[in-house]
């Protein structure tokens, strides 16, 4: 593997990349890549999390300033933003009694988006028999509740077509 690690001997910094975390002497005070290669890694990596992986379920939507949307829910079946308690008993309202305990229990566990920037950790979904619904924990207090009912639009996934 070819060594990245450049040096240049005006620099009098040492960076270290943040994509592959080598050591790396930048031209500039401002540099955060070793190349462009991991320049363009970044840019997939955020691509991929900004779109998810079934495209923007908000394309051509105009959101509001800040809005932090769900990759796979369109924003306009949001159904609840707000605090853990209303959430809860709006989460209610979907999922039955017997599986509201087991679901607060991955609710507890997920983590703020504005800190972690990973969907992944931040949201949970949950199929019901009419509902996809989708829980994300926007920051430290405040929690999203999608709801999508579903249709032609949103088929059912996992069903048995024999």
């Amino acid at each position: 593997m070819k060594d990245r690690i450049s040096y240049y001997p005006e620099a009098s910094y040492v960076k270290t990349c943040i994509i592959c975390e080598f050591i790396f002497y930048p031209k500039s005070n401002k540099a955060i890549f070793c190349c462009d290669a991991c320049k363009q890694r970044c840019y997939i990596l955020r691509k991929k999390q900004r779109e998810g992986y079934s495209g923007d379920p908000n394309k051509g939507v105009i959101l509001p300033a800040g809005t932090i949307p769900s990759q796979e829910i369109p924003e306009e079946k949001l159904v609840y933003y707000g605090f853990k308690p209303e959430m809860l008993e709006a989460l209610s309202n979907y999922v039955s009694r017997d599986n509201l305990p087991q679901e607060k229990r991955h609710i507890d566990q997920l983590e703020s988006i504005t800190d972690t920037m990973d969907w992944f950790v931040s949201s949970i979904q949950v199929f019901t028999d009419q509902f996809l619904l989708e829980v994300m924990r926007v920051n430290s207090r405040k929690y999203k509740l999608y709801a999508w009912k579903w249709d032609s639009e949103n088929e059912k996934p996992f069903l048995n077509k024999s």
